[in-house]
């Protein structure tokens, strides 16, 4: 019984570093985010790989892009976007919900410089999760 008691105390001991590492490997610089659409981007701009909350938004009026003041999807957008083109983000820090409310084959592009040119991370229309804006410089619309 002695043994037995050990053997669980080791096996609980390994699984709690094996959940810590996970952790520490999610935490780390290089994170992915999948869309609703099962579409997979390497983005520093994701966290931890989080897909959105487990409903799709409703507060999100069709054709639009909206970004939401946290990561809480079920709060009113605080930024909205229709028209195709390139938009500068200004104090955008953190984790924020976005959702890509277009219709198609728009997209919305999250770009770490203020033109547009460099995006490392896109969502397909109906495509949402939370996102860190932080290193966020601008967002492009595409169609």
């Amino acid at each position: 019984m002695h043994l037995f008691s050990r053997k669980n105390l080791v096996i609980s001991a390994l699984m709690m570093m094996m959940l810590c590492a996970l952790m520490l490997f999610n935490g780390g610089s290089s994170a992915y985010a999948a869309t609703a659409h099962g579409n997979l981007v390497n983005s520093q701009a994701v966290i931890n790989g989080t897909v959105g909350p487990p409903e799709v938004p409703d507060n999100c009026l069709s054709g639009y892009v909206c970004i939401y003041p946290t990561s809480n999807c079920a709060l009113l957008p605080s930024n909205t976007y229709f028209h195709y083109g390139t938009y500068k983000l200004s104090n955008q820090y953190d984790r924020h919900c976005v959702f890509n409310n277009q219709t198609g084959n728009a997209r919305v592009w999250f770009c770490t410089d203020s033109y547009g040119k460099t995006c490392p991370l896109s969502y397909s229309a109906r495509g949402w999760g939370i996102v860190n804006l932080t290193p966020i410089n601008s967002i492009k619309l595409t169609s």
